[in-house]
């Protein structure tokens, strides 16, 4: 277990149109609206320990975030 206490996260939703890579990940046309999260995590001491983006078809997916302080 790492033990992390994460002091500050940051989280962001974009529509965004989908390049040629992430059209054949997903089986879309080039062009068609995606949803983007990006989200970075960081523990008390600062330095990011998470960080990356996910990639969703706005047409198959609901997305809810629920934060417990």
């Amino acid at each position: 277990m790492l033990h992390i206490v994460f002091a500050q996260a940051e989280m962001r939703v974009l529509a965004i149109a989908t390049g040629e890579a992430e059209a054949q990940l997903l089986g879309v046309s080039v062009g068609s609206r995606l949803l983007e999260r990006v989200i970075n995590l960081y523990p008390s001491e600062g330095r990011g320990v998470l960080c990356g983006s996910l990639y969703f078809s706005s047409d198959r997916y609901t997305y809810r975030v629920s934060v417990i302080p």
